[in-house]
């Protein structure tokens, strides 16, 4: 938790990390249709909120990744991560070269989309090149 809180960041009112998102985001980095401009909320309940997103979160990445669970963690920490911003989970050829341990490839698959590419925002990159290391990380 101390992971995403630290990477996602707190704000207590709903905004748009860029305009042309869908949705809103709040709290530690929950985004959808339920978040609504004006929304306010505290850290204890964007805390509480953040914990049912990684349960949610993890048994996703449980079941796309049978072997999670027995990763490094700061492989796992990064992994899902990214699961949780939705990049991770967006790439089915790199969640296929993961579970054939084929990290080398994975990884560069991983940075191979458009939102790396295209994105104005330095954290998102910085993030994903993490990511990208921590499937590095993984060749043994």
């Amino acid at each position: 938790m101390d992971f995403l809180k630290e990477k996602e960041g707190f704000r207590d009112t709903a905004y748009k990390p860029i305009d042309s998102e869908e949705y809103y985001t709040i709290g530690y980095g929950n985004y959808g249709q339920d978040v609504k401009e004006g929304d306010t909320i505290t850290k204890e309940q964007a805390t509480a909120q953040l914990q049912r997103n990684i349960d949610t979160k993890l048994a996703e990445i449980r079941q796309a990744i049978p072997d999670f669970d027995s990763l490094p963690l700061e492989a796992r920490k990064h992994l899902l991560g990214s699961w949780f911003r939705g990049s991770l989970s967006g790439s089915p050829k790199t969640i296929s070269l993961l579970n054939d341990g084929r990290f080398k490839e994975a990884s560069k698959e991983f940075l191979n989309n458009n939102e790396y590419r295209t994105t104005s925002l330095r954290g998102v990159k910085n993030r994903m090149n993490n990511t990208s290391n921590a499937m590095l990380g993984l060749i043994g």
